[in-house]
């Protein structure tokens, strides 16, 4: 399987990583950055069974579009029903509502049925860009991703470096994703009838609970009011992700614990 990566993403670096047996080459105007990681470029003559789109818009006479369009148009162009190539984009679960508060028994629970009714600027202009593309390319599967961690980016490793800057979001639902599985999830949704997912491992938490099993898990102390703060957000869930791909991290705890692990940052625990 061969797939095209726009921008040298860090999505796209694991799936190049962590996959061997797929060849994945990048489109970026920084050559640079691939000759100094052994990245292999793109090459126009080929053909590509799935091109995983990570870019964020940019604006073309006032409207929002797709940095690499003119090469994904290219690319596009050679598919044949005996080599289908998909678009696979990766978006966010910024373009649902977020602002929710109460238990957090009473928080919703979106899926990809709920509506989509972005709350923030950020969230607007994912959508948007998401509609230009269904527009322009009807193939196209979006892939809703939640909070993307992985190794060397990561809350855990935050909170060890004293960085607390995602303690001032109070008791807020997230909803995440680890990046090997959100890559799995890439390479299985491009050979999928499915045209959106919600890229999430499906037990989001609340940043109280996240944040006492750090604090345990660490020895640290975090700072702010989020043990006492009343929940905030809403739950996101995906009625596809588990039919797609085994995942390898279902919950935060797996994943984090890995990170440290490699990272050789994980506490010994008394026997």
């Amino acid at each position: 399987m061969r797939v095209l990566v726009c921008g040298a993403s860090y999505t796209g670096k694991i799936l190049h990583h962590e996959f061997p047996s797929v060849e994945v080459r990048f489109l970026t105007r920084r050559p640079e950055a691939l000759v100094s990681q052994a990245l292999l470029p793109f090459d126009p003559a080929l053909s590509y069974d799935s091109i995983l789109d990570t870019i964020p818009a940019v604006e073309e006479n006032g409207r929002i579009d797709l940095p690499y369009r003119s090469e994904i148009e290219l690319v596009l162009g050679k598919s044949s029903s005996a080599q289908r190539c998909r678009l696979v984009h990766i978006s966010s679960t910024s373009v649902y509502a977020e602002d929710f508060h109460g238990e957090e028994k009473t928080l919703p629970c979106f899926d990809e049925f709920t509506p989509a009714r972005p709350e923030t600027v950020r969230g607007e202009r994912r959508l948007a860009l998401e509609e230009r593309i269904k527009e322009s390319f009807p193939d196209a599967v979006i892939l809703r991703a939640g909070g993307i961690y992985g190794p060397g980016r990561a809350l855990p490793l935050q909170f060890l470096a004293g960085q607390f800057g995602r303690a001032d979001s109070g008791n807020r639902m997230v909803s995440r994703i680890h990046v090997h599985d959100l890559a799995q999830l890439a390479l299985a949704a491009a050979t999928s009838d499915i045209d959106l997912i919600n890229a999430v491992d499906g037990n989001s938490a609340l940043n109280s609970e996240v944040f006492a099993y750090l604090e345990n898990l660490l020895s640290v102390k975090v700072p702010g009011s989020w043990a006492t703060d009343l929940p905030s957000g809403r739950r996101i869930i995906s009625r596809y992700a588990d039919q797609l791909i085994r995942f390898r991290y279902p919950d935060y705890r797996s994943g984090f614990e890995e990170i440290l692990r490699d990272a050789d940052k994980l506490p010994l625990r008394e026997s």
